[in-house]
């Protein structure tokens, strides 16, 4: 297998770059150790910022917008007044969404993929990965860390 980009991680962030990247005509890999993008159930808060990036979010997907924080310390509170609302969002119907929408983008999802680590040879990036117990390698051009804070892609580079 080869492909332009490798995106390691499925959730947010991952699969919003792979449905650009693929949008912008890239031939794009996410792959995720899970089997089936089924995140776990909570809510995100997030800053009237994303329309910037992703200014067609679905109403239903936004459970709650909060223009208010109150914030306490003992008997002292604070009452802060948002200019623009946070919204309150479904993450996993977030992470369901932008994994439809990368696909329809043409990027590949490999579920249930475990990435081991990789090395960079004349220019091409060989990915070291592991599905159903069978080691193999994948080529490509970038490969993107969107694994989160304990992020194997990371580790790697030490």
């Amino acid at each position: 297998m080869n492909f332009e980009v490798i995106v390691v991680g499925a959730s947010s962030a991952g699969l919003f770059a792979a449905e650009l990247l693929a949008k912008g005509g890239k031939n794009v890999a996410v792959v995720d150790r899970s089997n089936g993008i089924e995140p776990e159930e909570r809510t995100y808060i997030i800053t009237p910022g994303l329309y910037k990036v992703m200014d067609d979010i679905p109403t239903e997907l936004i459970d709650q917008e909060i223009d208010t924080f109150k914030i306490q310390s003992g008997e002292n509170q604070a009452v802060i007044h948002l200019a623009s609302p946070d919204l309150i969002i479904d993450r996993a119907e977030l992470i369901k969404l932008l994994a439809s929408r990368a696909e329809a983008a043409g990027a590949t999802l490999i579920e249930g993929c475990e990435f081991l680590g990789f090395e960079t040879d004349q220019g091409k990036t060989q990915i070291s990965m592991k599905k159903d117990g069978t080691s193999f390698s994948v080529s490509a051009d970038y490969l993107i860390g969107a694994d989160g804070v304990h992020s194997s892609v990371r580790k790697s580079l030490s």
